[in-house]
């Protein structure tokens, strides 16, 4: 409130109002609001052109499996055009981040090289800060799609300006949001990624009390799901 931003949520903007220039918006309910300058950002619309007239398989985009390889044979592809597999959804997702793309660059070029190397899996994800209040979410958030027969556990602090959202299924951390207070994401990053099984820890990932010492545990645990690598990560981040 004090930067003067006012956040409409669930809503769309309909039409652009005014003839030479830019005078206003109308959402789909109807409300015009005045303004000179409309900016919008409104997710990825991947560019398939590059493969049009191919064997290549494509929906929203370039599908490639967890090799990054595409339904053409010796033919690879990577970055912001691929959807990937998703390790929450359980199915091909169009995830266009740059971790992503990095790992996807690296992994396409091992295995060109001849190295049989896969994604560690991921899924969505996104970080951004107005003003001096951070946002973090990962995953299934519940806020686009309802999740059958998961739950959904929400905590908000005074003012308002804190607040953890969690969305655990079948033991497992399937999604979360965070705003304020985003210290140590990554651990719940590498939780909902990896699958894990929470039960042991799910008392202290809701009261927030978890750090990089906290997955080392579940890392031991779940040796199939954790690569040396990522194991080496954590333990120089302590």
């Amino acid at each position: 409130a004090g930067l003067g931003i006012e956040i409409i949520a669930r809503t769309n903007a309909a039409k652009v109002l005014g003839k030479d220039k830019v005078e206003g918006i109308e959402t789909t309910e109807g409300r015009k609001i005045a303004c000179q300058m409309v900016i919008v950002g409104k997710g990825v619309d991947a560019n398939k052109k590059i493969v049009e007239d191919t064997d290549i398989q494509t929906e929203y985009g370039i599908i490639i499996d967890d090799h990054c390889r595409t339904s053409v044979a010796d033919v690879y592809a990577a970055g912001d055009v691929t959807q990937s597999p998703d390790s929450v959804r359980k199915e091909k997702w169009m995830n266009s981040l740059w971790p992503h793309a990095v790992e996807q660059g690296r992994v396409a070029a091992e295995n060109i090289l001849g190295k049989d190397s896969t994604l560690r899996g991921g899924t969505s994800m996104n970080s951004f800060t107005i003003g001096e209040l951070a946002l973090i979410s990962c995953g299934l958030t519940g806020a686009r799609e309802k999740i059958e027969g998961a739950e959904e556990l929400a905590f908000k602090g005074p003012g308002g300006r804190q607040s953890r959202r969690f969305i655990i299924k079948d033991n497992r951390l399937v999604g979360f949001a965070l705003v304020g207070n985003v210290a140590n994401a990554g651990v719940l990053t590498s939780l909902v990624a990896k699958g894990v099984d929470i039960t042991k820890v799910r008392d202290q990932i809701i009261s927030g009390e978890y750090d990089f010492a906290f997955v080392l545990p579940l890392i031991k645990e779940n040796p199939d799901k954790f690569t040396e690598p990522e194991y080496q990560e954590v333990l120089s981040l302590l």
